[in-house]
């Protein structure tokens, strides 16, 4: 693992038409390779361009990827109605090493507490993909990431080894 010293960063995601969806801060934990881990605590405010306030829910760390058609975040203590990973079908994030940005698909993977793991969102990337015109390119990559992360969150294999991503979650300042 590389070390990164601990340092804010900003998290900005965009629907493929390139409208912000959500903006908010985080704490670069590591990059590494193609890989960028960062932290982020509940209470942060995130900004989702509405008029009322809004705040992270849970502590979470996420994992982003510049090679890799998806990113996830795994909850510190997930309550029993929510997830312990959750999974954004994406393009791949780009980094720059204070701003994080990466575009949703909206096609949603999420394991829930109990273990079982659901695809969420396939309407909504069904209506997008022809109302945002998604390339060909496009919606072949974002099908397959979909199968990879049903895939590895069933082996909970990397990215989905959750345990390992807070490993040392406990230890941050």
């Amino acid at each position: 693992m590389k070390e990164v010293a601990l340092r804010p960063i900003r998290v900005v995601s965009t629907k493929y038409d390139g409208e912000t969806r959500e903006v908010y801060a985080g704490r670069l934990l590591e990059v590494a390779g193609p890989m960028v881990r960062i932290q982020v605590a509940a209470g942060a405010p995130i900004d989702r361009g509405i008029d009322r306030p809004e705040a992270i829910t849970e502590d979470a760390i996420e994992l982003y990827f510049t090679d890799r058609w998806y990113n996830v975040l795994h909850f510190l203590e997930p309550s029993i109605d929510r997830y312990l990973w959750y999974a954004n079908i994406a393009m791949p994030a780009k980094f720059d090493g204070a701003i994080l940005e990466w575009t949703d698909l909206d096609i949603d993977v999420c394991c829930r507490v109990d273990g079982s793991i659901q695809t969420l969102d396939c309407d909504e990337f069904q209506e997008n993909r022809l109302e945002m015109d998604y390339s060909k390119h496009v919606v072949e990559r974002a099908l397959a990431a979909h199968d990879e992360v049903i895939r590895l969150g069933k082996a909970g294999a990397f990215p989905f080894d959750r345990m390992a991503q807070l490993r040392d979650w406990a230890n941050l300042p």
